[in-house]
């Protein structure tokens, strides 16, 4: 399931704004690669990833979220 789209091809504080606004759940990042990075939840579980696409990136939440 696809929840968030963006231009932007770089984590910055912009993505992080991004997520903040839109996903509540999401306390913390963990960066796997260069081109995802785990969405933290409270519990220190991940709720999400973001990912590095060809025309942007995109945010993955876990089905349960």
């Amino acid at each position: 399931m696809k929840t968030l789209q963006t231009e932007n091809r770089t984590f910055n504080k912009t993505v992080k704004r991004l997520i903040a606004t839109n996903l509540n759940k999401v306390v913390g990042f963990k960066k796997v690669n260069n081109k995802c990075v785990r969405l933290i939840g409270e519990q220190g579980n991940t709720v999400a990833l973001w990912n590095q696409t060809l025309n942007g990136s995109e945010v993955v939440l876990n089905s349960w979220y």
